[in-house]
């Protein structure tokens, strides 16, 4: 999920005419040219005051205008690689539907054929064994991380959801050779950090680490204790291989701890 997904979700939350509605519809309506402007110059665009256009980015969740437009340029810059569903289509003869099924099913029978599926039952065992299980995804791999908090809550597992690299920087501190962390791959920095120091991080807290990576990213060697990768194609479409990593954990880990009849 982008700034451009968030926006469209709180303008569709908001009461129909609202001014809320109003900023968000103009912000949409001319990305190109506020992702670089001043939020004086941005509000101005708008036919609002800075001091709404702040109050409402911050209760998107963003820091504060200044972090809105950094992931708004970052965002707006990448739309079109980020939010593709699946790669060109150089033969406009076939179907898109057609071709779409075609993709997936060549992606999924790779991925299948290459992930070890023995690995799971150890990742259970350590995440049942932890004080707390920290997980590190961005806003789209969220929705399929929340069945698996869910049932480590069942086990009497603490797990915290951490989906921006802020909060996800601002996570360490709380990390120890009790925790076991789910960290998915991501380009850019967290909070200063790029993501091999992210990595490090973890490492030093003595923390156990899975990470999820597609096979073309740069790895420091020995950087996790379990390395999950996938063929990535660059497109949305690498958001089911994610929620099949995160139901394969969720399965695994209730076939092993959760299912049985629970004590009156």
């Amino acid at each position: 999920m982008t700034v451009l997904h968030d926006l469209v979700i709180f303008r569709d939350a908001q009461p129909a005419g609202s001014t809320n509605a109003s900023i968000c519809s103009a912000l949409l309506s001319n990305l190109d040219a506020i992702r670089s402007m001043t939020i004086d110059e941005a509000a101005e665009r708008c036919f609002t005051s800075p001091a709404s256009l702040s109050r409402m980015v911050r209760a998107m969740g963003y820091q504060g205008y200044a972090d809105f437009r950094t992931q708004l340029d970052r965002d707006t810059r990448d739309y079109f690689f980020a939010n593709r569903v699946m790669p060109r289509i150089p033969d406009q003869s076939f179907h898109p539907g057609e071709e779409y099924f075609n993709q997936l099913e060549t992606l999924l029978h790779t991925f299948r054929a290459e992930l070890d599926l023995e690995i799971f039952p150890e990742i259970a065992a350590q995440m049942a064994a932890s004080r707390r299980v920290a997980i590190y995804v961005g806003p789209v791999q969220e929705a399929a991380a929340v069945q698996l908090q869910v049932d480590l809550a069942m086990g009497g597992v603490d797990s915290a959801l951490r989906r921006t690299p802020a909060d996800q920087a601002a996570d360490l501190a709380l990390l120890d050779s009790r925790c076991f962390v789910i960290l998915a791959y991501q380009s850019g920095t967290a909070s200063g950090l790029t993501f091999t120091e992210l990595l490090s991080a973890i490492r030093e807290k003595g923390a156990r680490l899975l990470l999820l990576a597609p096979e073309g990213a740069q790895l420091p060697t020995g950087s996790a204790d379990y390395l999950l990768r996938f063929p990535s194609t660059g497109t949305a479409m690498d958001h089911f291989l994610y929620q099949i990593f995160f139901s394969l954990l969720t399965l695994t880990y209730r076939t092993s701890f959760l299912d049985r009849p629970f004590r009156p």
